[in-house]
């Protein structure tokens, strides 16, 4: 992983990096689960399965002042503050009776891990050397989907054996709060990383929103490789997005799996493979141009994606092939899953923006643009659920928009070409302009 390589205080950073991941990642876990059956228990209908993501997707456009606001500053206050954001809107959902406020909480919630981990990002490059990066992000990524695992599995376990006990509800409720001290815990603990992401502010320069704006239209007009990954960025967002929802509802409802095979096939079945390949993912990315790799990760991904549609065209011919071409599927996405989290979340801009703080400017703005798929990808595949009674629909589709995206990732690498100072991310910051300031 290149360890050695560390100094004193990248080290350091590190492992307070790593104690971090893994407890945001168990907290995680246990939302990936516990949140469905409360609103199962409170008796919110299916379509409303897709609405906890659009209040985080309407939240999600500050990031770009966020971004510009963080740029030079340390980012540690932005996570910790987001993580209690995430956790306090955690802690209400875990008692609240109204399904609407949970699924509104749930969407803030949302918004915090979204802010906190483009925070962190700006730490990852500042801290590590652009060579080992990848390797080092992908192993700190490799055990937080194992925390995942533990989580996910551990909150599925209990809340099943106090639901045959007919104590659903009240253990759905003990695994939020869980989830809320955690992450706070986790969020606490880095008040001592060494290296924190930040550079200083500029003499004259105002934060605000003007100034977010005035960068945002700087690096829209000046960089066309950048342009070209943001509408590569909405196609993923919006064909994932459209589709992830209703994975677990077709899983539950047509497949008629209990919730414990649910789990294992839609959380802890993906997680295990992100296991295995996320660290591999990260060195992958250290040594190639990541328009290549995220070409091949967003063609498996989207496969996935077709590959759950024929699962549930296949339900009439043979369950037993449809649950076939269901566990295949999740097991290609929990391939790449690992991969693209760490390629969009710590790595992927640090190909267009050069060091410094245009890192969080750049991380901004593709959350914020990204948005948009974010806002409208719930919301069309409920209507497409809703009008045609069946989740085949949007499989198909979110699929084939996934595979767009793809397309325009492998069309990227062939606009770089051979152009030497665009093969890896190590050479790009080489060659970038070494000025701290990042303009």
């Amino acid at each position: 992983m290149g360890r050695s390589t560390l100094s004193g205080a990248a080290e350091t950073t590190r492992r307070l990096h790593l104690r971090y991941a893994l407890l945001e990642a168990f907290a995680l876990g246990i939302m990936a689960n516990a949140p469905i059956v409360a609103l199962r228990s409170l008796g919110a209908p299916p379509w409303q399965l897709a609405l906890a993501l659009i209040p985080s997707s309407v939240g999600i456009f500050l990031d770009l002042y966020i971004g510009s606001r963080m740029a030079r500053a340390s980012k540690i206050p932005y996570v910790q503050g987001a993580i209690g954001v995430f956790a306090c809107a955690v802690a209400v959902m875990s008692v609240t009776t109204d399904p609407l406020l949970f699924n509104a909480l749930h969407g803030i919630g949302n918004l915090g891990q979204i802010i906190a981990q483009m925070a962190l990002g700006g730490v990852v490059r500042a801290a590590y050397p652009p060579a080992v990066r990848g390797a080092i992000a992908g192993r700190v990524r490799r055990f937080a989907a194992l925390a995942f695992f533990a989580g996910a599995g551990g909150a599925a376990l209990i809340i099943e054996l106090a639901t045959r006990a007919g104590h659903e509800l009240p253990s759905a409720r003990v695994m939020l709060a869980l989830a809320s001290v955690l992450a706070l815990i986790g969020a606490f603990g880095l008040r001592r990383m060494p290296i924190d992401g930040g550079y200083g502010r500029a003499r004259g320069e105002a934060p605000g929103l003007g100034a977010a704006l005035a960068n945002a239209r700087r690096i829209v007009t000046t960089d066309v490789r950048f342009r070209r990954y943001i509408g590569a960025s909405i196609a993923s967002a919006l064909g994932g997005l459209m589709v992830s929802p209703f994975v677990k509802a077709f899983l539950v409802r047509d497949l008629g799996l209990a919730y414990l095979a649910t789990v294992a096939i839609a959380t802890l079945l993906p997680k295990s493979f992100a296991f295995a390949t996320t660290e591999a993912w990260g060195r992958l990315i250290d040594g190639r141009n990541p328009w290549g790799v995220w070409a091949g990760i967003r063609t498996l991904r989207g496969s996935s994606f077709v590959l759950l549609g024929a699962a549930a065209a296949s339900m009439s011919v043979s369950p037993m092939l449809a649950l076939s071409l269901a566990i295949v599927s999740k097991a290609m996405y929990g391939a790449v899953m690992g991969g693209s989290w760490i390629l969009y979340w710590q790595l992927g801009v640090a190909h267009f923006a050069r060091p410094g703080a245009d890192t969080s400017r750049y991380m901004g703005l593709i959350t914020a643009v990204s948005g948009s798929g974010r806002l409208i990808a719930p919301s069309i595949g409920a209507l497409i659920v809703s009008l045609s009674g069946a989740v085949v629909p949007v499989f198909f589709v979110g699929g084939s928009i996934s595979l767009l995206s793809a397309y325009l990732c492998a069309r990227g690498l062939r606009l770089d070409g051979d152009e030497p100072r665009y093969r890896t991310i190590a050479a790009f910051e080489a060659s970038a302009a070494d000025d701290e300031e990042g303009s």
